[in-house]
């Protein structure tokens, strides 16, 4: 599926910058710039973008211009560091202060080039933009985004205020949930869901989507089989240790997007937390009134990204305190990625929850959450399978795909046209991989950067 009506790189001669919108008469209103990032006056950061438009990825340049004692660490020999902790930033730390190199794209951290001019003040990082879509937000793959540090918002899922959302009532069955939760997988989940033998980069994630799925086929059973709303409680297991209780209240229509979502609660447990709450968890399982779901460490991960993204989407009756975890010096959203560890700060603890008494202990730590099903991007990776498009191809009076592929040139010869597999470039003369020789790399950087995935499927031939 194709999406683009017009494409034009930065540097291209189509692209005009205005101060204002086109065709505006009225006056412009100002905007807020959204960031996490206090401004420094010791430390200054300048950008230079190159080869935006070469097959190749782009290389991405930021300076940090130190001043005063900073700069003074860096003359007298401190210690220069560079790490990646987010998609689109490079934290840079010298001696004991760090400071964030902000870029506009995503970038591969593990492909940085560090230059350092003690005398002049300055530390110029230089990466490679990240084209491969499991790349790019591999660190966070929910992240959250904060204005001024005051407000916070989730970046890729969408705002619900639950409270208008018609719910499912009880009684009602909904006939559509297979349907409505198999539109979100991609053509390579849909293969993976079908051979569990396969192994990939993504397979945790379509884990991820298969438990969503379960906590929906469970709630909604439950919502056909009652006469009136009750609460339905997940445990999330690792190595059958309870990590997170979700406790959803109702199935709700997400009108905007033509689905539905779970209004309910998470309580992440840590050692304090499940001493307080034995007896109750202890009762709940002894009447099998707790869904445990087992997942493994790769979807535990992603549940502690996306645990704070999901309260966020949907806080519109709280406001996060003064003192609140996110906003200390230092800190990183999620608070936590550790089994047994809290993901989230303790502002929504407790706002507007209602449990029946066999759930009652559980308010004291529980943080409300909608649970949405999650969908691939339709414009980043192909969602139904190549026999269907060559079928719709074939009724618009088009050649098939898989036609026109057959029609190419067979490989070993000159003009084949292969794509990296780290950078997705399309070239004739990539380099194989010397064990297996199937991978194809533009050069050594992409196949080091690949090697952490490829090593899983590499085999010598």
């Amino acid at each position: 599926m194709h999406l683009h009506v017009f494409d034009a790189g930065l540097d291209d001669g189509a692209l005009h910058l205005l101060c204002s919108p086109p065709n505006s008469t009225g006056q412009v209103h100002s905007t807020r710039a959204f960031s996490n990032i206090i401004p420094s006056t010791s430390v200054q950061s300048t950008n230079k973008i190159t080869g935006l438009n070469d097959k190749d990825r782009a290389s991405l340049t930021c300076v940090a211009h130190y001043q005063d004692e900073k700069a003074e660490i860096l003359a007298s020999g401190g210690a220069v560091k560079v790490a990646q902790e987010s998609p689109c930033s490079m934290t840079v730390i010298v001696g004991t202060s760090e400071h964030v190199l902000e870029y506009p794209f995503p970038v591969h951290g593990s492909t940085s080039k560090t230059r350092i001019a003690r005398k002049q003040h300055w530390v110029e990082v230089t990466v490679k933009q990240a084209k491969d879509s499991s790349q790019r937000y591999r660190l966070q793959p929910f992240p959250l985004i904060t204005a001024g540090r005051a407000s916070i918002f989730p970046w890729n899922v969408t705002l619900l205020n639950l409270d208008v959302r018609p719910k499912i009532p009880a009684g009602s069955k909904f006939p559509a949930l297979s349907a409505t939760l198999g539109m979100g997988l991609s053509n390579a989940e849909r293969i993976m869901n079908q051979d569990k033998s396969l192994v990939s980069d993504s397979r945790h994630l379509l884990d991820l989507k298969e438990t969503i799925g379960s906590m929906f086929t469970t709630c909604l059973e439950n919502i056909a089989n009652r006469s009136r709303d009750g609460v339905t409680c997940f445990g999330l297991t690792t190595d059958n240790d309870i990590d997170t209780i979700v406790l959803i209240q109702c199935v709700r229509h997400e009108l905007h997007s033509s689905s539905i979502v779970l209004d309910g609660y998470v309580a992440p447990l840590d050692d304090s937390r499940c001493s307080v709450l034995a007896t109750t968890l202890g009762t709940l399982v002894q009447r099998k009134k707790m869904n445990a779901i087992s997942v493994n460490n790769d979807e535990a991960l992603l549940w502690k990204h996306l645990i704070p993204a999901l309260v966020e989407r949907c806080r519109f009756d709280w406001t996060h305190r003064q003192d609140c975890a996110y906003r200390s010096l230092g800190a990183r959203i999620p608070l936590s990625v550790s089994h047994g560890g809290i993901p989230i700060c303790s502002c929504g603890v407790g706002k507007g929850a209602s449990s029946p008494p066999e759930f009652k202990a559980f308010e004291k730590f529980a943080t409300r959450v909608a649970i949405s099903p999650l969908s691939a991007i339709i414009c980043d990776v192909p969602m139904i399978p190549d026999g269907v498009n060559d079928m719709r191809r074939r009724q618009a009076g088009a050649t098939p795909r898989s036609a026109t592929a057959s029609a190419r040139p067979t490989a070993g010869t000159s003009t084949t046209v292969q794509a990296c597999n780290d950078c997705g470039a399309t070239k004739a003369d990539l380099k194989s991989c010397k064990r297996c020789g199937l991978a194809k790399y533009c050069n050594h950087d992409c196949q080091k950067t690949a090697w952490k995935t490829h090593k899983k499927e590499c085999k010598a031939v």
